[in-house]
């Protein structure tokens, strides 16, 4: 199991999305507390304020302002610098596209490439979403 803390608004309410990801993730979700140790922290607040946070991977939005170090920070937003962005939106769904490679939880490399979710969901939900997913490795099998 990989436990996954997040730093959020409403942890109530983003937890309450988790059950879009595969059931096979493999992650637990807590409300983020400095003093534990998490194998990666999702970041969903842009402007917050605190100590730096340190853990093997940080996914965070692009123009987030928060100190971190980590061994592999994946952002997410509509910056071309972002990791992870928008492709596309339809009917169907968001297509995400992979800007640079980055690890998986278990060590995989997750490719640069798009990958299609059946989600209808706002840009700036989807995103973490899909980083979560990514780095669990289950959305690849």
């Amino acid at each position: 199991m990989w436990k996954i803390g997040i730093l959020c608004n409403d942890f109530e309410v983003f937890t309450s999305g988790t059950k879009l990801l595969p059931s096979n993730s493999g992650m637990v979700f807590e409300q983020f507390d400095e003093k534990v140790s998490y194998d990666a922290v999702l970041i969903t607040v842009v402007f917050c304020s605190g100590s730096p946070i340190s853990c093997p991977v940080v996914i965070l939005p692009g123009e987030c302002k928060l100190p971190v170090v980590a061994n592999s920070a994946i952002s997410f937003g509509m910056s071309p610098k972002d990791t992870l962005t928008v492709s596309s939106v339809s009917d169907d769904g968001i297509i995400v596209a992979v800007r640079r490679d980055f690890p998986s939880l278990s060590g995989e490399m997750i490719m640069r490439g798009e990958f299609p979710f059946g989600w209808k969901l706002p840009v700036s939900t989807a995103l973490p979403f899909a980083a979560l997913s990514l780095i669990s490795g289950a959305e690849l099998k």
